[in-house]
């Protein structure tokens, strides 16, 4: 019987294939949305939105101006809502308890996406689940994680790095600007396992 992720639930290694499958199977098609909003909405020219570390610049731009806490009586939309959502035993939960909106909900699931793409197309990366890692951090919970052929690349699990730029921006804890998404980018080379 498979899981049902569509409620509360721990993140194992009982589930966590068939949680990998669900978090995969998701990928193109949130890309895709998110690119047809971006360009419909934002302005931003399909061509620009390439998975270069520039294009990160004008997403994120758009995208941290629609992120906000839930409105007083809007509800969870159930109808699409991210594999993680439910998940009880990661700081995603925090999503829910803080009361982050079904928009901000959206970008960080879709931009979660195309930010391990970019992780995958501009330092050789791939997507993984975690118990594959070699990784001696275990905060990956099983979540799944870029890796990356260089073996001095600490792997990188999107969502959560999505989620820790979102829930400083409600939190008004720092400003941001247009370039953090190329930071984390940009930077990710500098971290190297030596240095654990």
């Amino acid at each position: 019987m498979n899981p049902d992720f569509n409620k509360p639930f721990t993140l194992n290694k009982t589930n966590s294939e068939a949680y990998y499958e669900c978090f995969m199977e998701r990928k193109d098609r949130k890309i895709k949305e998110m690119k047809e909003l971006l360009e419909k909405e934002a302005g931003i020219p399909k061509e620009e939105i390439n998975y270069s570390k520039e294009s990160l610049v004008p997403i994120w731009t758009y995208v941290r101006k629609r992120i906000r806490k839930k409105r007083l009586l809007e509800y969870v939309d159930q109808k699409d809502l991210p594999c993680w959502y439910w998940m009880e035993n990661s700081a995603l939960n925090n999503v829910r308890t803080k009361n982050f909106s079904n928009e901000s909900i959206f970008w960080i699931d879709s931009l979660s996406y195309y930010l391990g793409e970019c992780f995958v197309k501009n330092l050789n990366g791939q997507w993984i689940r975690s118990e594959d890692t070699n990784n001696p951090f275990e905060y990956h919970d099983y979540k799944p994680l870029i890796s990356f052929s260089d073996p001095e690349l600490i792997d990188r699990e999107p969502v959560t790095t999505l989620y820790i730029l979102s829930d400083r921006i409600i939190e008004n804890r720092e400003i941001y600007r247009e370039r953090d998404l190329i930071g984390v980018l940009e930077n990710h080379h500098k971290m190297s396992k030596a240095i654990l």
